[in-house]
């Protein structure tokens, strides 16, 4: 039995059918920490403060990773580039640092 193969969704340029944001699932994180590209694992991405922007997550390798396994039933070709690594910059802080209002101190 074949598997249904669905188009992708085109993002469009003006953004306003951009995907709502996800956290990356166990098997996702892992592959993106097993290529190098957690800034927080990747002492050469850290800037001297420890901070995460989406300019230091900017690597096109990350962008890509997240793009393309996290949102793969997008299509970003045409969608402005700069949305898109706030995006991915936006899915590493969700999946790598809690939130910290749902951190209850005891």
């Amino acid at each position: 039995m074949m598997s249904e193969i669905k188009e992708k969704i085109n993002v469009l340029a003006d953004g306003s059918n951009f995907p709502t944001l996800r956290k990356m699932t166990r098997g996702q994180a892992l592959e993106f920490n097993k290529r190098g590209l957690n800034p927080m694992r990747n002492k050469a991405m850290l800037d001297a403060r420890n901070t995460l922007s989406s300019e230091e997550l900017g690597t096109d390798a990350a962008i890509t990773l997240i793009l393309d396994t996290i949102y793969s039933e997008f299509n970003f070709d045409n969608a402005d580039y700069q949305a898109c690594s706030v995006l991915a910059a936006e899915t590493y802080k969700a999946t790598f640092f809690p939130d910290q209002g749902e951190i209850k101190n005891s």
